[in-house]
């Protein structure tokens, strides 16, 4: 296997490896734009600038990175390289909920370039992921998946997930134009009883 050395760390030039928060996140926010971009929110959207502009600075991504390790890794993850470039992404970070289960962990962005899809890298990004969170002691694990991907809710059943329950989410098409604020905000008071 190759691999090189940077910032002390030995790092493959082709397969699975940790996320390496110094130098990986500006082609992780490409990667997930690229797979999820059609159904982000902005606050998704906000996400990615984040991660481009941390990743753009030598001194914000140092910092996030040592705030990490110090932390004992806030969020954690693997990606996939293949020809030099990060073709796989999968974030692991806990669950910060109480569930009588125990410790749990949520994986999210999982996304493969649509070049290198159907290779088994989503599956082996999510075992790696839920073998993180098993030697960190979780009990359990929980995604989201869109009801329409049957791929990979058919992958996430065969690693062994088992679906839960679902959500609706609504949205408005681009026909429809975004509300604007009204000149005279009227005036809204409470009903008295009996009205």
């Amino acid at each position: 296997m190759a691999a090189r050395v940077l910032a002390g760390a030995t790092l493959p030039l082709r397969g699975l490896r940790p996320v390496n928060l110094r130098t990986d996140l500006i082609q992780m926010a490409d990667l997930i734009e690229l797979c999820f971009g059609p159904t982000m929110t902005e606050a998704g959207r906000a996400s990615l600038r984040e991660m481009r502009m941390i990743g753009g600075s030598d001194w914000l991504s140092w910092l996030l990175y040592g705030a990490d390790r110090a932390l004992g890794g806030l969020e954690e993850g693997f990606v996939w390289v293949e020809d030099d470039k990060i073709v796989g992404n999968v974030s692991l970070s806990p669950a910060n909920y109480p569930r009588s289960e125990g410790r749990g962990f949520i994986i999210a962005n999982v996304a493969v370039h649509p070049n290198y899809r159907r290779r088994g890298l989503a599956q082996a990004m999510v075992l790696a992921c839920l073998d993180l969170a098993h030697r960190k002691d979780g009990t359990f694990a929980i995604l989201q998946v869109e009801a329409s991907n049957d791929g990979a809710r058919k992958l996430y059943e065969k690693v062994g997930f088992r679906a839960e329950r679902a959500f609706i989410q609504w949205r408005h098409g681009p026909q429809i134009s975004p509300l604007t604020r009204l000149a005279v905000t009227p005036t809204i008071t409470l009903r008295q009883g009996g009205q």
